[in-house]
């Protein structure tokens, strides 16, 4: 049973050797009641990762494929300049983030790198 459990961990956990960046940030639903999660960031060659560090809130937990974002940009920079959004052709993620720009430059840099 534990050999299974070290499997599945190991084959659905995102820190491969391909990942290129992370960072803590948090995740917030769009909505009224905004529900939101404590979580790291990865982006790897092809996709950004999104693991929740609550196992309740691990249900938040997002990979989005590069080539899906359509526009990464600053969201509500004067109210609060910690927001990043990030759209896709189906939805919008709000990031809430100490370096933003960091993440923004690792973002685009590999979507560029990409074509």
């Amino acid at each position: 049973m534990k050999l299974f459990v070290l499997t599945l961990y190991l084959f659905l956990n995102p820190m491969e050797s391909d990942t290129l960046y992370q960072q803590n940030i948090r995740f917030l639903e769009p909505g009224l009641f905004k529900s939101h999660a404590k979580g790291t960031i990865y982006i790897t060659q092809n996709q950004l990762h999104f693991v929740a560090h609550n196992d309740k809130k691990s249900a938040m937990n997002f990979s989005i494929p590069l080539k899906s974002i359509l526009r990464i940009k600053n969201e509500w920079q004067y109210l609060f300049p910690n927001r990043l959004s990030v759209k896709t052709k189906s939805k919008t993620y709000l990031l809430y983030t100490y370096k933003r720009k960091a993440l923004k430059e690792a973002i685009s840099n590999q979507i560029t790198s990409l074509d």
